[in-house]
């Protein structure tokens, strides 16, 4: 037997105190119809509180059982144990009906309790009976329909909850997706196009079999990469977002990169990096990344300058590239990149714009918000 089910069956301190306090107003009642000389054999008043008593400990357990036995008792003396018992049918009865029905009984009941133990007719005692014998349920009613109302509210808290803690591991799962997609995207299009510049050199045919072969398996990994992110964007998994802990100063390394395939790029960066790089500093050298991962992509070869700056309270970051030089490589983006940057920028409280130039180049230029000292 569960513990849950044993706390069930025994009374709660509550139920102990409301008895104890019934049987103690039972016998102070007694006292007063005894000083009026109302009461005909004493010993049985006490008994019939005593039981009324004890019959309220199982009052939430069995509200009809305890009204209907505290009725009864009150035809041969009339028992607190009544309104205590109709305040439980209302209180802990489920079916409006059958509380409404047990508390007409105990009003029609009012009337045969007050011929049967009263001989000194003190005026308003069958009102008193009367409204000991309805009263009760309402209040009984009234606390039903407030703790329903608060367990509703509860309910519709804890979906709250559970809705804001699902829409945060959507964002940790994007997050993962738009990491992934940075990181793999800009590394495999530098293997192509190594692959690329290896094919530009004399070389016999297996050679360039084997650089074709690299271009394939290249492109092949770019698209199972988008297949993993479709499915981890649909399929209801937690995670944490992977944490990047670059700075302006790596973003020399990505320049580095992008000249051993060919591509040259001038740095400008006029601001000092933070000894630990904040969310400005990662998302600026994203940026970049982003976009001369692009600049290799579509326009090989072409002239790219990166600008990172001050611009008063925000911090500027430019990379632009001229007209292609060579014919791009051929691989897919998938639309994600881009759209990704634009979703992280918003994010830090920042604007991009991303366009072609009037020269046949493209520009990127994102004012990102700077940290306060």
């Amino acid at each position: 037997m569960s513990a849950s089910r044993v706390q069930a069956r025994v009374p709660s301190r509550t139920d102990v105190e409301i008895a104890l306090v019934t049987g103690l107003v039972g016998v102070v009642y007694i006292f007063v119809r005894l000083r009026v000389g109302d009461v005909r054999l004493p010993w049985l008043a006490s008994v019939v509180e005593v039981l009324g008593a004890i019959l309220v400990l199982g009052r939430r357990r069995f509200p009809l059982v305890v009204f209907g036995g505290a009725l009864a008792l009150s035809l041969i003396f009339p028992t607190p144990a009544v309104p205590v018992g109709l305040h439980a049918v209302g209180r802990y009865v489920r079916s409006t009906p059958v509380g409404l029905t047990a508390m007409i009984i105990g009003f029609v009941a009012s009337w045969p309790i007050w011929l049967l133990t009263s001989s000194v007719r003190v005026p308003g005692e069958l009102a008193t009976y009367a409204l000991f014998a309805t009263l009760p349920f309402f209040v009984g009613r009234a606390e039903r329909a407030s703790a329903e109302l608060a367990a509703e509210r509860a309910a519709r808290e804890a979906e709250r909850r559970e809705r804001l803690a699902q829409d945060a591991r959507l964002t940790e799962r994007q997050v993962i997706s738009r990491e992934m997609h940075d990181v793999v995207a800009h590394r495999i299009s530098l293997i192509v196009l190594h692959a690329n510049l290896l094919a530009e050199q004399p070389a016999g045919a297996a050679v360039r079999a084997e650089l074709d072969q690299i271009r394939s398996l290249a492109r092949a990994a770019l698209d199972e990469m988008r297949m993993v992110l479709g499915l981890l964007q649909r399929v209801d998994v937690g995670g944490r977002g992977v944490a990047g802990g670059h700075s302006l100063r790596d973003i020399e390394t990505l320049a580095a990169e992008a000249r051993a395939v060919g591509q040259p790029v001038q740095v400008d960066i006029d601001v000092a990096p933070g000894d630990v790089p904040d969310v400005t500093e990662r998302t600026a050298y994203r940026v970049v990344r982003e976009a001369l991962t692009n600049a290799e992509r579509h326009a090989p070869g072409a002239a790219t300058e990166v600008r990172v700056g001050s611009d008063g309270p925000w911090l500027r970051v430019v990379v632009a590239n001229a007209a292609p030089a060579a014919r791009p490589v051929g691989l897919t983006t998938g639309g994600n990149g881009l759209r990704g940057l634009r979703e992280r920028v918003t994010l830090v409280g920042g604007s991009i714009t991303a366009e072609p130039a009037p020269d046949g180049g493209f520009v990127v230029d994102a004012q990102l918000p700077r940290r306060t000292p």
